[in-house]
């Protein structure tokens, strides 16, 4: 049984088939490779949480420019609400004591 060398870039492995046709594979480049992808690892982790970071802000500043879009809404409503409605009662106040003083004055010229 002859075993097999295999070299590829930086992974040299060497591998030998025992009796019941396994092969044991001793790799050398492994540890190069797991070293990298652990530092990958590390920058995606901190890519990942730079974005989590950025769109929690993102939706912190949108939840208050909501809240503010409800406020300043809140506002107008209440306000024009109030003019309005401040308005008809002087208008309701006006027509009704002009109502009554032209009642007062037909009473006293016919009474």
């Amino acid at each position: 049984m002859k075993g097999t060398t295999h070299e590829n870039n930086d992974d040299l492995s060497y591998s030998h088939p025992s009796e019941d046709e396994e092969s044991v594979d001793f790799s050398v480049g492994e540890s190069k490779m797991s070293f990298t992808q652990g530092e990958e690892q590390r920058d995606e982790v901190k890519e990942v949480e730079e974005m989590a970071r950025r769109e929690t802000l993102d939706v912190r500043v949108w939840r208050l420019l909501v809240l503010l879009a409800f406020v300043l809404t809140s506002v107008m409503v209440s306000t024009g609400t109030y003019v309005i409605l401040q308005d008809k009662q002087e208008d309701d106040f006006v027509n009704s004591v002009s109502f009554k003083v032209s009642l007062a004055r037909r009473l006293r010229y016919n009474g």
